[in-house]
């Protein structure tokens, strides 16, 4: 059984590392594709300086209402109602959990207590398939950002019929059931019903959670345990066994000074995951729990300072295992903004890489929705660039990032305008809910390219595979209710077209 520290949220993933969020705006010109590295302060300052953040316990708690309907907007009594948090700022510790309520009998809920940070809020109840309040009606957004002290309503989530009961137990390695664990159903990127879901074992470590037919990742989490996931199929039932926590302790310090580096980010992860992360205290101390056993290295990063661990600590069950040092050197940051190439206008959301493959370093790339990107604690080398912008074309190469010791800002991707191709997917013509669909590019010069695209379709059976380059593309389907062609669908697709192309399955059986 596969085990690794999760953060409970929308999405199959393994816990991102959260970066700290950009301080002021910075000038970052949409004119200019060159490197401006700017002045600052000595190696030593850079690399010592303390890392300031919020303290959650002085920030203002928000929150967040709405009503859970059905299709025809009758309201759903008792729909449990869950929000996942994330924060650039924040400790990930804080936003681990899901925070869950229940709706009353018109359906209306509302989430207290809760830390500025972005949320996605999802709903379920039986006998409904899970779901999350899409922004704007934008099905591919989920994003709720919420400032300190705001107060959100009107945020609704619609439920359609259709779901699943997923059975199971949480138990220990001796067999012996865990009350009040805390189950989560995550909903996927990929799947069209993408809320998650969450509930308490009983006494007897049992629980039910109604989800959306097909693949889902159950993850189990309860106080002394680290957490364990399980994908299983809906409807079905699934065991999940929990270990006693570990925990890995040390300390950050300046490479030069030796002195303590408060407010750095801590990162704890191992060959294959990554497991948990926070910050140094004051006296540069640090501590992840819910470790389960293995082999773990520690890394720290501020806004000019990255340090890594000398070797693995082997971390045993139930251990806690103290005196890791990780010692920060002096680095830089480096700032750009994603922009769309015929309006110049900032990528929503967009994700940047930075990859040094001559030394093996990458460095994470934290974005905000004007299409700002920023790494901290980059170290010297060069860097290759990747950029996506969801429903944009990537230019085919950026120019290599140079870092010496000096920030490196001013910097502007494009991404430009490109294909579509949109339609439905039908069986004996009815539409297919759920089936993924796919894209990539054949011939040799498009290969070259590694041109591709994914959708899953909508309850009516429609997708979208948008910001494709130019060229011959073969589309497949993949779902359980039918088969397609063998050699898939074949379609041109000229730069910058929109070209309509119902998919029609017709054998039973799986693909």
């Amino acid at each position: 059984m596969k085990r690794v520290w999760l953060a409970i949220g929308i999405g199959l993933v393994a816990l991102a590392l959260l970066w700290w969020k950009l301080r002021g705006d910075g000038d970052v010109s949409s004119k200019t594709t060159a490197a401006k590295p700017t002045a600052g302060a000595t190696a030593k300052q850079r690399a010592t300086a303390p890392q300031a953040r919020p303290d959650p316990t002085k920030l203002a708690r928000a929150s967040i209402e709405g009503t859970i309907t059905d299709e025809k907007q009758a309201p759903i009594a008792k729909a449990r109602v869950c929000a996942s948090g994330s924060s650039n700022d924040l400790d990930p510790q804080l936003l681990r959990d899901l925070i869950c309520v229940s709706a009353d009998d018109a359906g209306h809920y509302k989430l207290e207590n809760l830390l500025p940070a972005t949320y996605v809020v999802s709903a379920s109840a039986k006998p409904f398939r899970p779901g999350a309040h899409h922004p704007s009606g934008d099905r591919k957004k989920t994003d709720v950002r919420l400032a300190a002290g705001q107060r959100l309503s009107g945020i609704d989530v619609v439920l359609r019929a259709g779901g699943v009961e997923i059975t199971g137990v949480v138990a220990d390695l001796t067999g012996g059931p865990i009350e009040k664990a805390r189950v989560a159903a995550l909903g996927s990127r990929w799947s069209s019903s993408r809320g998650s879901v969450m509930t308490e074992t009983a006494a007897d470590g049992t629980f039910s959670l109604w989800v959306a037919p097909g693949y889902a990742s159950i993850v189990a989490s309860a106080e002394g345990y680290a957490d364990d996931w399980e994908l299983t199929y809906a409807p079905g039932k699934v065991e999940l066994l929990l270990t006693p926590e570990s925990a890995l302790t040390g300390v950050v310090v300046d490479a030069v000074s030796g002195e303590p580096i408060e407010g750095a980010r801590v990162a704890v992860g191992g060959s294959e995951r990554s497991e948990g992360g926070t910050f140094s205290d004051a006296k540069g101390a640090f501590r992840v729990a819910r470790l389960t056993p293995g082999r773990y290295t520690a890394t720290a990063r501020t806004d000019r300072g990255y340090g890594r661990s000398d070797g693995s600590t082997l971390v045993g069950l139930g251990q806690s295992v103290d005196g890791v040092v990780v010692k920060l050197h002096a680095a830089v940051r480096v700032e750009g903004k994603v922009v769309i190439s015929t309006t110049k206008q900032g990528c929503e959301d967009p994700d940047v890489s930075l990859a040094d493959g001559m030394k093996g370093r990458w460095s994470d790339v934290q974005t905000e929705p004007d299409g700002r990107a920023w790494a901290e604690g980059v170290l010297p080398g060069k860097y290759t660039v990747e950029v996506e912008c969801d429903g944009y074309r990537s230019k085919e190469e950026y120019e290599p990032i140079v870092v010496a010791d000096k920030d490196v800002t001013g910097l502007v991707w494009e991404v430009d305008p490109g294909a579509t191709i949109t339609g439905r997917v039908l069986a004996k013509g009815a539409p297919v809910e759920g089936a993924g669909v796919s894209a990539h590019t054949v011939g040799d010069g498009a290969r070259m390219e590694g041109a591709w695209g994914s959708d899953v379709s909508l309850p009516d059976g429609t997708y979208t595979l948008d910001g494709l380059r130019a060229g011959t593309y073969k589309l497949e389907v993949s779902t359980d209710k039918a088969v397609g062609p063998k050699d898939g669908y074949k379609i041109k697709l000229a730069d910058g077209a929109t070209l309509q192309k119902d998919l029609v399955l017709e054998e039973t059986g799986s693909i």
